[in-house]
């Protein structure tokens, strides 16, 4: 293992995993302002916005929706009860 604790750190997961990765930036005040605008549309921070914007153009948008879908379906009890039917348990 190397001694750079900096490219050591880094997501678990490429969707919904930890954040502990940084990145910055420039860009103009105006487009700042424009996202910042369709960030608030989406009812989401800046930050959110530009993230999941990322996702979608790295790994599309079905893969980000999916991602989504199976993170909830955990939190609601679902995703278990949805395993077990496909195994043939339920």
């Amino acid at each position: 293992m190397s001694n750079n604790t900096e490219t050591e750190q880094f997501a678990r997961s490429p969707l919904g995993g930890k954040k502990s990765a940084v990145m910055s930036i420039r860009m103009t005040d105006e487009q700042k302002m424009d996202m910042e605008r369709q960030a608030h549309l989406c009812g989401m921070s800046a930050s959110e916005w530009a993230e999941k914007n990322l996702a979608v153009a790295l790994y599309g948008l079905e893969a980000v929706i999916d991602s989504e879908r199976m993170r909830t379906e955990m939190v609601c009890g679902l995703f278990t009860q949805s395993v077990a039917k496909v195994g043939g348990r339920a």
